[in-house]
């Protein structure tokens, strides 16, 4: 409430609306002639001018001077809560102060309370060592089973031992008769890839030409071509290696089908490169 009155007493000695009106205007019209400016601002002027202002402030400090007996009697109002400070948070003081009686008891009913508190605390600490108990009874149990199945596995420090089966891939031989036998199938795009898998295993198992694991079929057939020396044989198992691994590619990504009889080719290279003399 304070703040609103002083917000008011602001807007209405130093006219922040008004202020707030002619940045308005200033931003609206800053591209227009300085003629029509000063047109509109001298209008403004008469209609607020600066004299009022001087009066309204006069009034207005006049009416503002509030004695202090007057805010302190506010102050001290219920509404507020008093000037008490507190770092609890506490509603507005209560309208009505009650008055409770002072019941005196007897020694006997005394004598009662004080056993009755003397049994619940008895009560509290008894719980609270039962659960201190059971739960040193528990990481004990537990250490013992960890223990125990420690000693069930041997004495490793791995909890479970898994034997890994032991996957070779396949020669390429078994993929050549794979490639083969869809071939005569008719599924011509299975006899292709099964025949340049062998076709590219064959290099690093018969040759010991070992492919980088993320080579791709162009990047074999590259590798290939460098490797070659000047031997008539060498260069037409890496010319005829390059065709498989471009009509593969044309045939596996473009859909073009390969020229005919160049699966025979492509058989008769994997052959060539499993012989004893390739």
């Amino acid at each position: 409430m304070g703040f609103s009155l002083y917000i008011n007493s602001r807007v209405e000695v130093e006219g922040w609306d008004i202020e707030i009106l002619f940045r308005n205007f200033a931003e609206k019209h800053r591209k227009k002639s300085m003629s029509g400016i000063l047109i509109v601002f001298f209008l403004i002027c008469l209609l607020f001018p600066v004299k009022g202002f001087a009066a309204d402030w006069e009034t207005v400090t006049a009416s503002a001077e509030v004695p202090l007996e007057k805010l302190q009697e506010i102050l001290d109002s219920p509404d507020f809560g008093g000037e008490k400070d507190s770092w609890t948070i506490r509603l507005k003081n209560p309208r009505q102060q009650r008055n409770y009686p002072d019941i005196n008891f007897g020694p006997m009913i005394e004598k009662l309370r004080r056993i009755f508190a003397l049994a619940l605390r008895l009560i509290l600490i008894t719980l609270i060592a039962g659960l201190l108990v059971f739960l040193l009874f528990y990481l004990h149990r537990l250490r013992n089973m960890r223990k125990l199945k420690h000693e069930r596995h041997g004495g490793t420090d791995s909890r479970i031992m898994r034997i890994l089966p032991d996957k070779r891939p396949e020669n390429p031989e078994s993929l050549l008769n794979k490639a083969l036998a869809f071939f005569e199938q008719g599924n011509i795009r299975l006899a292709w890839g099964y025949c340049t898998a062998a076709a590219i295993l064959s290099w690093p198992f018969y040759r010991g030409l070992v492919f980088p694991p993320n080579a791709t079929e162009s990047d074999c057939a590259n590798m290939v071509n460098s490797i070659t020396d000047n031997d008539t044989t060498n260069n037409d198992e890496a010319r005829t290696f390059s065709d498989l691994i471009k009509n593969w590619v044309n045939f596996a990504y473009a859909g073009r089908l390969p020229p005919a009889g160049s699966f025979e080719e492509a058989v008769d290279l994997c052959r060539r490169l499993g012989s004893a003399n390739g």
